[in-house]
């Protein structure tokens, strides 16, 4: 959903497309925006709102790539950003925006890294941050953050796991660095992950 609530995305993995709906401000009924659905990558797994620029990402689990889209703040149509597609790791599973808006991550389910961006200011478009992919465990899958997005949270769900990886997160840079001790173990196919007192 966009930040002002106003229009709701929803990825489509058999038609690769993305459906953009307008959201009725009293009875909430959801109405396609024109143009929707927008093309897409291959199979489009997860799909994410920047919170302030209502840019909306979407990572592609078979072509291994994130599509940007400008988002038109009347209608809520979709236009690709310059450059985009965006090249990630093998088959990217969800992709996370960081609270502050500056940096984009994607777990990189099929080769066991994650992939983070910069985003362009005014154009939002993607750079690789420095170090950029960072390597995790067999089967990354979910991200969280803290609060103030200090920290990022990894679920690892194959082989190697299941566990959860913690990163500490460079502010200025957008690296990522294990903490110590991390993987943590947790139960088994560790899936969705929520921290309180955080949006999601």
């Amino acid at each position: 959903m966009n930040p002002l609530g106003r229009f709701l995305y929803a990825v489509n993995d058999v038609s690769n497309t993305v459906t953009a709906y307008a959201i009725h401000p009293v009875t909430g009924a959801l109405t396609p925006v024109p143009g929707s659905p927008f093309g897409a990558g291959t199979m489009p797994f997860s799909v994410a709102v920047h919170p302030f620029t209502g840019a909306v990402y979407v990572a592609h689990g078979l072509s291994s790539d994130v599509w940007g889209y400008a988002a038109n703040p009347i209608t809520g149509a979709l236009t690709p950003v310059a450059g985009s597609p965006f090249p990630t790791g093998a088959n990217p599973a969800q992709i996370k925006i960081h609270p502050s808006g500056r940096f984009v991550y994607v777990a990189d389910w099929g080769d066991g890294t994650v992939s983070g961006f910069s985003v362009v200011p005014g154009t939002g478009s993607l750079v690789p941050v420095p170090g950029s992919p960072f390597a995790a465990l067999v089967g990354p899958r979910f991200i969280a953050f803290d609060l103030v997005g200090g920290r990022m949270y990894l679920t690892n769900i194959e082989t190697e796991g299941p566990n959860v990886s913690v990163y500490t997160l460079d502010a200025a840079s957008g690296a990522l660095s294990p903490i110590v001790g991390s993987p943590f173990p947790s139960g088994s196919s560790p899936s969705a992950i929520v921290l309180t007192g955080t949006p999601q």
